[in-house]
């Protein structure tokens, strides 16, 4: 299996204002792209080959770990966006509100958890994972 860069949920500058055509053609026809391409060296000739994405960020170490968890964050992050801008659901505030006491409150450990994290632990991103119930 080889692994493609995928396509974005929107055009390329949908986000402008506050993310430009430019930045948006860099990270993803650049950047992403890049990172698929050292994925598919990495795993090429190796059991890994056939694995999802996810089971190799979970699975693999090193260098192959990486790649694969940064080919799949890239992906979640421009999911994550949207040109229509808005505010999270109801369930999403509540759950917010009742951990940080608030968006504020979670932009603020945001920040504290980025800047104590290590340089290499995520390309500058800090990250937040929810199991549902």
């Amino acid at each position: 299996m080889s692994f493609e860069l995928p396509a974005l949920p929107y055009d390329t500058k949908a986000l402008e204002p506050h993310l430009s055509r430019a930045v948006v053609q860099q990270r993803h026809g650049e950047i992403q792209r890049a990172c698929v391409a050292r994925l598919n060296r990495l795993v090429t000739g190796t059991p890994w080959a056939e694995c999802s994405l996810e089971a190799i960020a979970l699975g693999a170490e090193g260098e192959l770990a990486r790649e694969a968890a940064f080919a799949w964050a890239l992906t979640f992050h421009w999911h994550s966006l949207s040109p229509r801008g808005g505010a999270p659901g109801e369930a999403l505030v509540e759950a917010i509100a009742a951990r940080w006491g608030g968006l504020d409150g979670l932009r603020e450990a945001f920040a504290v958890a980025a800047s104590e994290a290590p340089p290499a632990a995520g390309y500058g991103w800090c990250g937040m994972a929810m199991a549902w119930q």
